[in-house]
């Protein structure tokens, strides 16, 4: 069976294309309808790579570096962005996974620091113009 690309743009408008059938092959039962893809079925070719890796290394950066051959603090940066792009920084999904359970009531706070601050912080630790323990630092400054 050939692959298709569930991020496919209408040629006339480039609103996105939607699923509206599916089909059963064996018994030829069809059902029509709008229906909703999960999260990983609008991601881009290089996210979905990405994500593969991810789960190949099991989660260990260490061994994704390897794997797509650039560094730690790169693969931080783009599993950033990936978290972004599936929604999963938000504060909707945040609530959604905790079902209910606030910030105050599990003792932890938010931090001040924002993910574009830690972007930042990141490049500066590769480009070599900030070292680790600075980095650290400032992070635990900006959280107060």
């Amino acid at each position: 069976m050939k692959r298709m690309d569930t991020n496919i743009s209408c040629p006339s408008c480039q609103s996105p294309m939607q699923t509206k059938v599916l089909g059963c092959d064996p018994c030829g039962v069809k059902i029509e309808g709008r229906f909703q893809a999960n999260e990983f079925a609008r991601l881009q070719g290089e996210d979905l790579h990405l994500l593969r890796i991810f789960i190949f290394c099991e989660g260990k950066i260490r061994d994704m570096e390897k794997a797509l051959g650039v560094s730690y603090p790169t693969i931080k940066a783009r599993i950033a962005a990936l978290k972004e792009t599936l929604e999963l920084g938000t504060d909707n999904a945040a609530d959604e996974k905790t079902q209910g359970t606030n910030l105050q009531d599990t003792g932890t706070s938010e931090s001040a620091i924002t993910g574009e601050q830690v972007m930042d912080i990141l490049k500066k630790i590769e480009d070599g113009s900030l070292k680790v323990n600075e980095a650290v630092e400032k992070i635990k400054k900006d959280e107060t």
